[in-house]
């Protein structure tokens, strides 16, 4: 379970990243500016953490059903993040 959590928050950690770099190249500092939401690399950072917070809750219902840990709470930060800001992708 520490390694799917760990998962989680490396792929969050990347996609902030992949969000201050977009910030510094378009020389804005407001994470909900548009420009920064319509970019297409931090789109794409976003758009893989669907998947991997999808991976991740399956991963964390399948040790739960097997006996294994909580972790993630069944809940990934990477769906988290994504439901909190979105994804500019549909």
């Amino acid at each position: 379970m520490a390694q799917l959590e760990a998962a989680c928050l490396a792929w969050g950690v990347w996609a902030d990243g992949i969000r201050q770099l977009t910030e510094q190249r378009l020389g804005i500092s407001d994470l909900l500016d548009e420009r920064v939401l319509d970019d297409p690399g931090y789109g794409r950072a976003l758009d893989i953490g669907g998947p991997v917070g999808t991976a991740v809750t399956a991963a964390v219902a399948a040790l739960r059903a097997a006996g294994g840990g909580g972790g993630c709470g069944g809940v990934c930060p990477c769906m988290a993040v994504t439901a909190q800001i979105g994804s500019p992708h549909p």
